[in-house]
């Protein structure tokens, strides 16, 4: 134990001693004082302060001569290596340029990580993508038979409305509908099969019409299983109209010829064309809408046999009003015209008198026959009248052509042919008051208004007239045997004009025109005219 004590001791003083020496050289010398705790140093200090004084002598002689061994050596080494040394000085540089390279590519390569790991996240998003479409093209391939017969359905409506098969056609079209409610808005394709269904159903909707509007018979109506019943009731009725429609038109644009003229006058005036024109109009109005609306009223009570029933079920039905209960001589006063119910189309009829449906359109097919005829009879009886001097040319025309009748107009004639044309409407009014449209009454109104105004436009040009011929004419002329041979023949009961007017021929020109007026007014003379 003291032993280990002395040894510690003498460490300890011998490093005091190290100490003191390195202190005493670095004041001594140039030496930093950042040397002072190099371990070489200290140790070199501690192995000189063992040795003796004769030993340190010769210590700087021997380490001069262990440098100039060393040196020479490393000269020695230095020839012997030099290749060595060059290349690898050489290579030093190449790796300190491959370094720097390689420093520069890092410094990009980080730069260039952000766009890099854009590209790959879009990668990544278009692999996704691409899985999804594999996988969608994947059950298109599985589905290929249903895709292909759903791709086929409007194909296959259209050939079933083409072979009758309608009710087919509309599972069709409901299917598509649905489909395209269900998958319109995510798939195109069904959108685009849904649109062509919808175009094909207007094909759908003009055969059924088309079937409707032909004489059709109970077991072909119920092969109409696209409507309803209300829907059939209506669709039926717009379809007949139609049907009316077209063949009045067909009637009414035939040509008209001019051969039932007298062929000994010399030249026909316009307005007895037109008159004449008019008239077989209004004849052919009458004949094909009669023989329409009836063979319309057969089909439709044929097929619809309970229409009573069925008028009972609705909700709501109110009062027909039977189109001969409307007065056509106080129009102003009723409450519900014929215009009233004609105005309500059968497109407008809703819930609230859905059970007067077949009356409403019958009452409007009336409405446009007496809308037609009253054009036809204002184009036949509508009288131009003349002025004073368009009587003054014609009559000096006359004299100069040494003409005796100065007619240009025969009333006969057009009051005969406003006969026909009153018989032919009132036998088709009076065959519908059994079903509770008889509409003479209103043709009643539309004759008196014609008539009258062709009537008072006869007496205003003979009125006219007289007061040209006083213009023109002598007041009376010279006797002559004929007039007084005549004022004696005749039997004296026949009530007659006095010949004694001959002698004065402006009245004789204005009786003439009266009579003639009168005696066509009395061809088809109106009671309310008759009367009035």
């Amino acid at each position: 134990m003291n032993d280990d004590l002395e040894v510690d001791s003498q460490d300890y003083d011998k490093k005091i001693e190290i100490e003191k020496l390195i202190q005493m050289l670095l004041l001594s010398s140039d030496v930093e004082s950042s040397v002072s705790s190099d371990p070489q140093l200290v140790e070199s200090i501690g192995t000189l302060s063992n040795l003796r004084l004769d030993e340190l002598v010769s210590i700087p002689e021997r380490i001069q001569k262990e440098e100039d061994s060393i040196r020479h050596k490393t000269e020695q080494l230095a020839v012997e290596n030099y290749p060595i040394f060059l290349a690898n000085a050489n290579t030093s540089r190449e790796v300190l340029r491959e370094f720097m390279s390689i420093s520069d590519s890092n410094v990009n390569l980080i730069s260039s990580i952000a766009t890099v790991s854009g590209a790959a996240q879009t990668i990544f998003d278009n692999i996704g993508k691409n899985a999804s479409a594999f996988r969608t093209a994947a059950k298109t391939v599985q589905k290929y038979t249903q895709i292909s017969e759903f791709l086929e359905l409007p194909q296959l409506m259209e050939t079933c409305i083409q072979n009758g098969y309608y009710q087919d056609a509309l599972n069709i079209l409901n299917h598509t509908k649905h489909m395209t409610k269900k998958y319109g808005r995510t798939v195109p394709i069904v959108r685009m099969v849904g649109y062509q269904a919808q175009e094909i159903s207007g094909q759908l909707f003009s055969h059924l019409c088309k079937k409707l509007r032909e004489p059709i018979t109970l077991p072909v109506c119920l092969k109409l299983e696209a409507f309803t019943e209300q829907a059939l009731r209506l669709n039926f009725l717009q379809s007949r109209g139609i049907c009316i429609k077209d063949q009045l038109e067909a009637a009414l644009s035939k040509p008209i010829g001019i051969s039932n003229f007298d062929s000994k006058s010399a030249c026909i005036s316009s307005y007895q064309q037109a008159e004449y024109k008019a008239f077989i109009r209004a004849m052919r109005r009458i004949e094909v809408t009669r023989v329409q609306l009836f063979d319309s009223i057969t089909q439709y009570r044929a097929v619809f046999a309970d229409e009573e029933g069925y008028s009972s079920k609705l909700p709501y039905v109110h009062q027909q009003l039977d189109l001969a209960d409307i007065s056509p001589l106080y129009l102003d006063e009723s409450t519900r015209t014929l215009r009233h119910l004609v105005n309500n189309e059968i497109d407008d009829l809703g819930p609230c008198n859905e059970g007067s449906l077949f009356h409403s359109w019958l009452v409007r097919q009336i409405g446009i026959f007496l809308d037609g005829l009253s054009d036809d009879l204002n184009a036949m009886l509508n009288l131009p009248p003349l002025t004073a001097s368009e009587f003054s040319d014609r009559i000096q025309l006359a004299m100069a052509n040494d003409a005796a009748n100065l007619n240009t107009v025969d009333a006969s004639v057009a009051f005969h042919q406003t006969h026909s044309i009153m018989t032919q409407a009132l036998y088709f009014g009076r065959s519908f008051a059994r079903i509770g449209c008889d509409f003479r009454a209103h043709l009643g109104s539309l004759f008196s208004r014609f008539i009258l105004i062709y009537f008072e436009t006869l007496m205003s040009n003979a009125l006219t007239e007289l007061s040209v011929v006083l213009e023109l004419w002598p007041w009376e002329l010279v006797e002559t045997s004929f007039l007084s041979s005549q004022s004696t023949e005749g039997n004296s009961e026949e009530i007659r004009a006095p010949f004694e007017i001959a002698r004065h021929p402006a009245i004789a020109f204005f009786c003439n025109r009266i009579l003639s007026a009168f005696n066509g007014l009395r061809i088809c003379c109106p009671v309310v005219l008759r009367d009035g």
